[in-house]
């Protein structure tokens, strides 16, 4: 947006007497594309391991659920051997990757608006260096 704002605004400002024209002498700054791709893709897949890692969770869940659903209908029951502690724990590690999936998102979102920046950019630097119309790029 600042880009924007600012070639409109000198296009505006010399636009009509003598055309403004942008140069660059430097070369065009892709560590920075490429990191930015990087930490996106990165993210996506640290995503992908965490709702892995919560659908496994929940079927660990789930099966002890049903453990002690037939533990509680039987008419002599058995100890729980410990499955409420587990179902417990197992349920607020739900909570936790839940929350950690939430967190991932917001961060993707940081990453894509930061991708789609330097890329808009990098566009800009490229038309200016090889002195593209709109039309061309």
């Amino acid at each position: 947006m600042v880009l924007n704002e600012l070639v409109e605004r000198l296009t505006n400002l010399y636009g009509d007497a003598d055309p403004v024209e942008f140069q660059i002498n430097e070369s065009i700054p892709l560590n920075e594309l490429f990191q930015a791709v990087e930490e996106h893709a990165n993210i996506r897949t640290e995503i992908e391991g965490v709702k892995k890692d919560l659908e496994d969770r929940t079927y660990q869940f789930r099966a002890i659920q049903k453990k002690l659903l037939t533990r509680f209908k039987d008419k002599n029951p058995t100890s729980l051997n410990n499955l409420d502690f587990l179902l417990e724990d197992t349920y607020y590690r739900i909570i936790n990757q839940a929350n950690r999936v939430q967190d991932l998102k917001k961060m993707l979102v940081h990453a894509s608006q930061r991708l789609s920046a330097t890329v808009h950019i990098i566009l800009f630097l490229i038309k200016v260096r090889l002195k593209l119309n709109d039309n061309e790029l």
